[in-house]
């Protein structure tokens, strides 16, 4: 005896709703890949402003070191007398030491 088998005819119909179903998933996956990247990009800006922030702190309290160059002891314990140009001296390697922690960090490029 031969086995007969039946196919079945699938309606165009029913095309439409699995393509339909397929773009509901490719959707979503692509809504969740980008929504991770947008958090990741968030995430980096949010740490950018805080060491912006942090950074004009610090600008703010050298440039009173600056303008009175016996506060200067706040910072710098062993300096009783410390001169103008010391604090100067302080508030540029502070300045690099930034830059050069940002750079390692890759927020700041080679240029």
């Amino acid at each position: 005896m031969l086995a007969v088998t039946k196919m079945t005819e699938i309606p165009i119909v029913d095309y439409f709703v699995m393509g339909e179903a397929v773009g509901i998933v490719l959707t979503f996956l692509f809504s969740l890949y980008y929504s991770r990247k947008q958090m990741q990009k968030l995430s980096t800006d949010i740490e950018s402003k805080i060491l912006n922030d942090l950074d004009d702190k610090l600008h703010n309290l050298l440039e009173i070191a600056l303008a009175k160059p016996d506060v200067g002891k706040i910072f710098n314990r062993d300096a009783s007398g410390q001169s103008a140009e010391e604090a100067g001296a302080v508030y540029a390697l502070n300045i690099s030491a930034y830059a050069f922690q940002m750079h390692k960090r890759g927020i700041l490029k080679e240029n």
